[in-house]
């Protein structure tokens, strides 16, 4: 996968704006991009279809993001942090590490052009930005409940955690006649908690 970054990270980019015209904004470009990737490949994707279809000028997409692939990446982010919210998946849930995992796994698969291969700099947006919402809700709740120091930092922990999340359910998702999101998720849950008690949290599942 692509090391290609945006400019800004998308937890810079992405951040949640006071200003409702911003979100609101942001909102309509998001969902004009989603449409155009249901239609065609990403790199065939212009910046003026895509301020086209959102009734916004391409002014206004460059005061958000300075190219189609932050927005991409912020694109991702939010809706993979969407998915969580409303799937109320929260740390303290033992079941926690189990559901990250299975929703990465359905995201990937549901998500409009998020599952097609051989761009590297697409991957590599989809993938930053999904590790971005993955990782800051692991060290949310790490911070919140590690006991006593464990051997490894909970930043090396949450990072680990969340790439090796990630990893797993890109490779699940590129299998042909792969097993369900389900088990997937189990198989995930069951080689990772141990990780996770390196922190001093113990078993989320």
């Amino acid at each position: 996968m692509s090391e290609h970054a945006a400019p800004e990270t998308s937890e810079d980019i992405c951040k949640a704006e006071m200003d409702p015209r911003i979100r609101r904004s942001r909102q309509m470009l998001h969902d004009a991009l989603s449409k155009l990737l249901e239609e065609k490949e990403f790199d065939r994707i212009s910046i003026q279809e895509i301020a086209d279809l959102s009734t916004l000028n391409r002014a206004t997409f460059y005061s958000h993001y300075p190219d189609k692939f932050a927005l991409l990446q912020c694109m991702v982010g939010s809706r993979f942090h969407e998915l969580m919210a409303r799937r109320n998946v929260r740390m303290e849930c033992g079941e926690a590490l189990k559901l990250l995992s299975l929703g990465v796994c359905d995201f990937l698969v549901e998500m409009p052009g998020a599952n097609r291969r051989g761009n590297g700099q697409v991957e590599g947006n989809i993938q930053s930005a999904i590790v971005a919402v993955v990782k800051r809700m692991l060290l949310d709740g790490l911070r919140r409940r590690a006991g006593a120091a464990g051997a490894v930092s909970i930043e090396v922990v949450a990072s680990t955690v969340a790439w090796a999340i990630y990893g797993a359910a890109y490779t699940w998702a590129s299998t042909p006649g792969r097993c369900s999101a389900e088990h997937m998720a189990e198989g995930i849950d069951r080689l990772l908690s141990p990780v996770m008690q390196s922190a001093g949290m113990g078993q989320t599942a």
